[in-house]
């Protein structure tokens, strides 16, 4: 492919299931109709900017990306009522334009307004999202048995609140109900609230395809963002030179995002990230890391720097103040409770130590990251202030009529 004129412009891990599940490379040639016709700068989160980045300069193009990174996603917590379509239904959701003629968000090799005998042939699906009976939206997808992964294809809804709801049932389902283990869905790099959603859901960007879709008078870049449903065990792979840029960038967003996710879930409902925005918090889950102490562990030591604050997430802990190598118990901190939170406040060694009682998992928070995050972000830095004051003041009072 390389000495025809190809180049890299992704890696999917663990696409297709064969004898075990293989991972293919992404390659692409662009000729000069689209390079002519090429929509310039694609507005992407920061999370997609550096595969973007990476596969323009293999195609020797500029980058022109534009990264957009305050942008929340759809809502992903409302409630509609689904069903799958059946041919009955497809003349209402035909009505709906806004998501399929408007402004396009996902984009696949099927529509439909190809009409339901087409669909059907494909083995495609649509879950419905309806309202007292009425059609909302709905979102398409084909199911590959044999390789036990989904396809997105089409997603349409008559107002935004609905696609986030659509895209989460879909991730719900996939695994649940359709026993998929690899999602992918093509969606616009000029619209940076769809990629983030898709983030949100666990999503990484798996490839980068300029001018890959002819949309009017102009082609457009896609980013391909796909879900692993299964632990990314990709065995041994063989690579060219020119592909290993690539294969490690995508696994590091892939461990990257798998660790985001196991702090995401761990962390959306402590104290200290109470009030915070979707994006406010997506930013919080970045400088975060999860450790896991056995029981006995210092983790943290009487005496050394407040680099880091300890958010403990399962598990316990005793706070233990050491004295002429005399060590007294003086408190000790439940999961959601924080230790350090001091550093913010004052540069000082730590007054006492932290020690896992049983085995802990304790997500860290690098002081100065998260200095740096509150400085950018005035009502995140008010938020994370309020909140470590109020979980002081529960340990003060907790300390006082024990």
């Amino acid at each position: 492919m390389e000495r025809h004129g190809f180049t890299t412009t992704g890696f999917e891990p663990l696409k297709y299931r064969l004898v075990e599940r293989e991972s293919p490379v992404f390659v692409t040639r662009l000729f000069e109709p689209a390079l002519n016709l090429r929509k310039n700068n694609p507005r992407v989160i920061s999370e997609i900017y550096p595969l973007a980045s990476l596969s323009l300069q293999n195609l020797e193009l500029f980058s022109d990306v534009i990264v957009e990174d305050e942008t929340d996603g759809y809502p992903i917590d409302t409630t509609f009522e689904i069903e799958e379509l059946h041919s009955e239904g497809m003349s209402t959701i035909l009505r709906i334009e806004r998501g399929r003629v408007k402004n396009p968000e996902v984009f696949g090799n099927l529509s439909l307004s190809y009409g339901f005998f087409k669909i059907a042939t494909n083995k495609a699906t649509y879950i419905v999202a309806k309202h007292k009976g009425i059609v909302l939206g709905a979102i398409g997808f084909t199911i590959d048995n044999v390789d036990q992964k989904i396809k997105v294809f089409e997603l349409i809804e008559s107002d935004d609140e609905v696609k986030g709801f659509l895209l989460s049932e879909l991730v719900r389902m996939s695994a649940d109900k359709y026993g998929a283990e690899y999602i992918e869905i093509d969606i616009s790099a000029y619209s940076p609230k769809m990629q983030r959603t898709l983030d949100r859901l666990g999503f990484i960007a798996v490839a980068y395809c300029p001018s890959m879709v002819f949309r009017g008078t102009e082609r457009l870049d896609i980013v391909r963002m796909a879900k692993l449903n299964i632990p990314a065990k990709l065995g041994e792979v063989m690579l060219t030179e020119t592909n290993k840029d690539m294969f490690q960038l995508v696994m590091k967003d892939l461990e990257t995002k798998k660790i985001g996710i196991e702090i995401n879930d761990a962390t959306r409902k402590l104290d200290i990230f109470a009030g915070l925005s979707d994006t406010e918090f997506a930013q919080l889950v970045k400088i975060c890391q999860m450790i896991t102490y056995p029981a006995g562990q210092v983790i943290s030591k009487q005496g050394d720097r407040g680099e880091d604050i300890f958010v403990l997430t399962e598990g316990k802990a005793s706070v233990v103040n050491v004295v002429n190598d005399e060590k007294k118990l003086i408190g000790f901190i439940k999961p959601g409770e924080i230790f350090g939170e001091m550093s913010i406040i004052e540069d000082l060694p730590r007054m006492a130590e932290l020690v896992a009682d049983v085995e802990s998992r304790v997500i860290t928070i690098n002081r100065q990251e998260l200095s740096n995050l509150m400085t950018r972000n005035n009502h995140l830095g008010k938020m994370v202030m309020h909140n470590i004051a109020r979980g002081l003041s529960k340990k003060l009072r907790r300390s006082e009529s024990a």
